[in-house]
C-alpha cells in the first residue's frame, strides 16, 4: 500500500514539474506581450491627429489612385 502512494506522488511531482514549466512558459509570453504593447504604444504615442480628408496613401507619400510612380500624373492625363 505505501509502495503504490509512493509510486503515485512520484507520478505526481513529474506532472507538477511539467506545469511549472507551462506556467513559465506562458508567463514569458505574456511579459513578451507586454513589451510590444508599450512598443506599441510609444510609437502610437508620437502619432499626431491627421487631417479629415487626407488618405493614408497621401501621408505615406505613395501614389494616389491612377498615378503612376515616374510622373504623379493621373491616366487621364498622359
Amino acid at each position: 500500500m505505501l509502495g503504490a502512494a509512493k509510486t503515485e506522488f512520484n507520478k505526481y511531482s513529474v506532472v507538477l514539474d511539467k506545469l511549472a514549466k507551462q506556467l513559465e512558459t506562458a508567463q514569458n509570453t505574456v511579459s513578451e506581450a507586454g513589451v510590444r504593447t508599450r512598443a506599441v504604444s510609444k510609437s502610437l504615442s508620437k502619432v499626431e491627429e491627421l487631417e479629415v480628408g487626407v488618405s493614408s496613401a497621401e501621408i505615406l507619400g505613395l501614389p494616389l489612385a491612377g498615378e503612376t510612380e515616374d510622373d504623379g500624373l493621373t491616366s487621364e492625363e498622359d
